[in-house]
């Protein structure tokens, strides 16, 4: 008979190098919680295997029992909460209480637990029906390469291949985790009402809650052999508070919409009065208690009010910065990008909030008096008592970019080299001293100066895909490229290389063979590229150059890079 078997891996307790993330071990508890009910995930208990802040031999051991004492009909899941890591080569890695860094604070990969150890387990299993969630830092790369035959298989991350995943104060449990377990526990994560919670309606529920919260977080889904239906928990469609909570949602979400499209901060209330008579109509036809329906609205309404109070506190600092210096000295600039990234705002939230601190002003002063109280004491004052972000270890810096276009342009081919369509003013002239004395390591890195400087991004120090490089100036793209390509004789720009990504079918793996920046397979570091005339056509600029950084390994820049290759305007 078929069973439903899952394995559960939480570690919160790591070694010097890696912070402590005292979530983990609750999200795994609370996902066997829904899994184990009878009701809902249909698991039973003696055939969930929970295993916390284990060495690493154990956990590989677990895995191992996991995908291999399994019938072909069983439904195997894997469940993993805590760090992830990646190593030069851009391999991921599941961290362990075990796991060790070196003397720069690099990861030592052969005291983590690879992830292809694990796809190894899923490829060898018996079992025809595999799911695979990892709520960690990079756990996007873990589906690349997976293919199982003619298995069904999916995997559902926290986040994109090189981002970071987050986990508030205000929970026990990471964002990620929590929505799943919200989505499963209460049943709105049933989007089509067919009494069945499918891998992608659980997708697509938990992404769009973490969103609400985290708009940076970027959770993934991939799948083989139509993995993403397969069926991983039951809702009660009968359920009076199942009914009343989607109907808040489906309210909160259209209020939050009206009030951003006036470029107004959502409180996180049901403000509109025929909304409120609604569900107070709602709520005794289906005999629910003020108190059962307070809580539901409490816990949907949650996510809109952590963002209302980033955003508010956000408006303060900005309003304080404007007060001391209009416009804005470099230091307050560089001090608000720092709270973004701390509050984990996109660029659009930043640029309302600062119109509408602006607009408010009908005569906005202009001063450049010495404060008396600095920027950074503003920010300390309203940043959260406890640091939103307990998943990044610092020491293993990485960006954080989005999914990009994928709407291709035509790309013309690669004539009047010499032409250059917009003048050189001074924030271009040193990129273009550096071409022009065939300096192209020095190029290279200041080309990723330009295009931070043209998002005032220095203090971040990278760009994202959807924020930055898809909106960047049609001006800075064309005149970067149009430098190098001129310089270089067609040899390298950005036009070249898209060139090459057409030729390739637009798959970035062959683009990397193409222009050298893999060899024997596996992804170069910046460190190793050939900066000279004798590198392959288009190997510059390099492909983590458009994030912001030139250090690190090239791979790390394929969402970036992709969104910069996809862009119509982009040509000689």
């Amino acid at each position: 008979m078929a069973k439903k078997v899952a394995l559960l891996v939480g570690v919160s307790n790591y070694q010097q190098g890696l912070s402590a993330l005292p979530s983990a071990t609750k999200d795994a508890k609370a996902i066997k919680q829904v899994l184990q009910h009878p009701d809902i995930g249909g698991f039973v208990e003696t055939d969930i295997t929970s295993v916390l802040n284990q060495p690493q031999n154990r956990i590989e051991d677990a895995i191992y029992r996991l995908f291999n004492n399994c019938s072909s009909d069983d439904l195997v899941l894997f469940y993993f909460s805590g760090h992830g890591v990646k190593d030069e080569k851009g391999n991921l890695y599941i961290a362990t209480p075990t796991t060790r860094t070196d003397q720069n604070k690099r990861v030592l990969p052969y005291t983590a637990i690879s992830a292809s150890f694990v796809k190894d387990q899923m490829t060898a299993s018996p079992s025809r029906r595999q799911v695979v969630i990892l709520d960690c830092c990079f756990s996007g790369a873990f589906a690349k390469g997976l293919t199982l035959g003619n298995k069904s298989w999916a995997v559902l991350t926290s986040s994109d291949t090189v981002e970071y995943s987050y986990a508030p104060e205000p929970s026990e449990l990471s964002i990620y985790t929590r929505y799943l377990v919200e989505g499963i526990k209460t049943g709105v994560g049933d989007l089509n009402n067919d009494g069945n919670i499918s891998v992608d309606e659980l997708y697509e529920y938990t992404k769009k809650k973490v969103k609400e919260i985290s708009p940076k977080m970027n959770p993934l889904l991939d799948n083989g052999r139509a993995g993403y239906k397969i069926v991983l928990a039951k809702s009660l469609q009968d359920d009076p508070k199942l009914k009343y909570r989607k109907e808040a949602e489906r309210i909160a979400s259209q209020e939050e919409k009206d009030f951003t499209s006036l470029n107004i901060i959502y409180e996180g209330s049901i403000t509109d009065n025929s909304n409120r008579t609604f569900l107070d109509v709602l709520q005794k036809s289906l005999n629910l208690t003020n108190e059962d329906a307070k809580t539901i609205e409490t816990e949907v309404l949650a996510p809109f009010r952590l963002r209302k109070d980033k955003l508010k506190n956000y408006s303060k600092v900005f309003a304080e910065a404007i007060k001391q210096s209009n416009p804005l000295s470099q230091g307050n600039r560089q001090n608000l990008k720092v709270l973004q990234q701390v509050l984990n705002l996109i660029d659009e939230d930043v640029e309302q909030i600062e119109k509408r601190v602006l607009d408010s002003l009908q005569t906005p002063p202009i001063t450049n008096q010495p404060p008396t109280t600095t920027i950074e004491d503003i920010i300390g004052a309203n940043l959260p008592q406890t640091p939103e972000s307990t998943r990044p270890n610092k020491t293993q810096a990485a960006s954080n970019p989005s999914s990009g276009n994928k709407n291709l342009g035509t790309s013309k081919p690669s004539e009047n080299v010499s032409t250059v369509k917009y003048p050189i003013n001074s924030k271009y002239t040193q990129l273009r001293d550096l071409l022009a004395a065939k300096k192209w390591k020095e190029a290279d890195k200041e080309t990723a100066n330009v295009m931070l400087e043209a998002y005032s991004r220095e203090s971040s120090g990278y760009l994202s895909a959807e924020d930055n490089i898809k909106k960047l100036p049609t001006e800075v793209l064309q005149t970067i490229n149009q430098l190098w390509v001129k310089h270089s004789g067609g040899h390298f720009g950005f036009s070249i290389q898209k060139e090459i990504y057409l030729e390739v079918s637009k798959d970035y793996d062959k683009l990397g063979d193409r222009l050298g920046w893999k060899k024997e397979g596996k992804w170069l570091h910046w460190r190793e590229l050939n900066f000279s005339k004798q590198a392959p056509k288009g190997h510059l600029p390099s492909g983590i150059c458009p994030l912001g950084t030139v250090e690190g390994l090239i791979w790390d820049g394929y969402n970036v890079t992709q969104v910069l290759l996809n862009r119509n305007d982009l040509s000689s």
